[in-house]
């Protein structure tokens, strides 16, 4: 199973939260959004070929 420290926390997250977090992509850290997009895989409400990569920044979230 893809894990990491958001892992949890984003598996308890309604449908509409997740969207919204993905949608505002720069209020969170890359991990974060890592955990959202398996989520959201995991639910089948997107594939993995619908999401570009999630570019790394040098900047620390």
């Amino acid at each position: 199973m893809r894990e990491n420290s958001f892992t949890k926390k984003m598996s308890k997250k309604s449908n509409t939260e997740l969207e919204h977090i993905f949608a505002n992509k720069s209020d969170y850290t890359n991990e974060a959004l890592q955990a959202v997009i398996w989520e959201l895989e995991n639910r089948n409400l997107i594939e993995k070929s619908d999401i570009p990569s999630i570019e790394l920044s040098n900047t620390s979230n």
